[in-house]
């Protein structure tokens, strides 16, 4: 048999599906404890992570990756609405990292691949810090 080399390896994510506010997964993304994820632009461009605020404060997101892509965060309400990050508030940053006020509440914090310059598998880790 044939080895078919343009077909890769597969990008592993512990967390997919993930790709859309209804597969957001839970209990995953805490202060102090980083998620790893992976991801690619034309497959998997986007995991969503829930992040649950008890207390009011300023919260400091990190992503950083493993390659030449640029990837970005994204902070959004419970409903979807983008509250930091995306658009003009994404930056071609390595790392990226995103401080907002944040009321006590429900979150989803979105790891978007921007471009896939860095190749078919983009390995990232996510952290966030309470300021």
């Amino acid at each position: 048999g044939t080895f078919d080399l343009a077909a890769g390896i597969p990008c592993l994510d512990n967390y997919e599906p993930n790709n859309t506010l209804a597969t957001v997964t839970t209990s995953a993304l805490t202060v102090g404890t980083p998620v790893f994820g992976s991801g690619n632009l034309t497959t998997d461009p986007d995991d969503l992570y829930q992040f649950v605020v008890t207390e009011a404060g300023d919260y400091e997101f990190v992503l950083d990756w493993s390659d030449d892509t640029d990837a970005d965060v994204i902070i959004r309400n419970a409903t979807g609405s983008v509250v930091a990050g995306g658009g003009a508030g994404a930056t071609s940053s390595h790392p990226e990292t995103a401080t907002v006020t944040l009321a006590p509440g429900n979150y989803v914090i979105q790891v978007n691949m921007y471009d896939d310059v860095g190749g078919a598998c983009t390995t990232y880790k996510l952290t966030v810090q309470k300021e």
